[in-house]
């Protein structure tokens, strides 16, 4: 969809309502290969995310975000390499999870590679991991092959459309996307058009477009009925749970407390640190 039409847009979205009701009785296949079984939060999501070309995934922090998307690369490995980007300090986690849930997907580090090299030798049931700044650094790079999936882990680092990082993920050919977010927008309906530029480019329509038919009418004028019309466009592609939701479905906390004693010479090294830090102070 280019955005010109918001019938036509809307019809599309009916039927892809519907859709989402049959795709949640159907039995994923990734669920058996996984090296855990999923909750059943984590397997709506994940089925929702297969049902589209793209999705925003906005759950809280520690419903398995992470988890929900490697049973997605999972089912989508045989067709093509797959790039996430993601913070880099998120980028080893990216790692452990998939040996440790996926085993049958490679996940690469692009900081720790050969990074010429890798981006022309990946393939199927590859994972490219690589933070915003090393993305925008080399964007050209980058884009110059074609991704068959590309994940935004914290996907709010694009909300800002004008920035450098935008513009580079803007510039990655990809088959299909996801954004990952427990990040709620909460400043105006643009950082909203700038995430959709990038997961689902056209849905939305150019900026003037979406401003004149949605972002003015709402933020300015309250206009309930193009409120309305606006969450009926994007609801099938935002997933959002929060704790409270799916309380239920979380195992019982386990709480492990472990003890550290100092050895003498770290104990001396802390008390020295310490009293130093008190004389600054005074």
């Amino acid at each position: 969809m280019n955005g010109d039409s918001l019938l036509a847009g809307l019809t599309r979205f009916d039927a892809a309502e519907a859709d989402i009701s049959e795709t949640q009785e159907a039995v994923i296949s990734p669920t058996t290969s996984l090296a855990l079984p999923m909750l059943p939060h984590q397997q709506e999501g994940m089925e929702r995310a297969l049902a589209f070309g793209a999705c925003l995934l906005a759950d809280d922090m520690g419903l398995g975000k992470t988890v929900q998307t490697l049973g997605v690369l999972l089912e989508r490995g045989s067709g093509g390499p797959a790039l996430v980007v993601a913070p880099t300090s998120v980028g080893d986690n990216w790692v452990r999870e998939t040996e440790k849930f996926t085993p049958g997907l490679r996940a690469l580090l692009y900081r720790d590679s050969d990074r010429a090299a890798l981006i022309e030798a990946v393939g199927e049931n590859d994972l490219v991991i690589v933070s915003y700044q090393l993305l925008q650094r080399d964007a050209k790079r980058f884009a110059s092959r074609v991704w068959h999936t590309l994940v935004l882990d914290e996907a709010q680092f694009i909300k800002n459309s004008q920035t450098k990082t935008s513009q580079a993920v803007r510039q990655l050919d990809a088959d299909w996307r996801i954004g990952l977010s427990g990040t709620p927008l909460e400043n105006h309906l643009g950082e909203l058009w700038s995430l959709f530029r990038t997961i689902s480019p056209g849905l939305l329509g150019s900026w003037e477009r979406f401003r004149t038919r949605f972002a003015d009418p709402i933020e300015r004028h309250k206009d309930d009925e193009r409120r309305q019309s606006l969450a009926r466009l994007v609801r099938p592609f935002i997933l959002r749970r929060t704790k409270d939701t799916v309380l239920k479905e979380l195992p019982p906390r386990t709480e492990i407390t472990l003890q550290a004693e100092l050895s003498p010479a770290e104990r001396k090294r802390y008390e020295d640190t310490r009293l130093a830090a008190l004389a600054e102070l005074s």
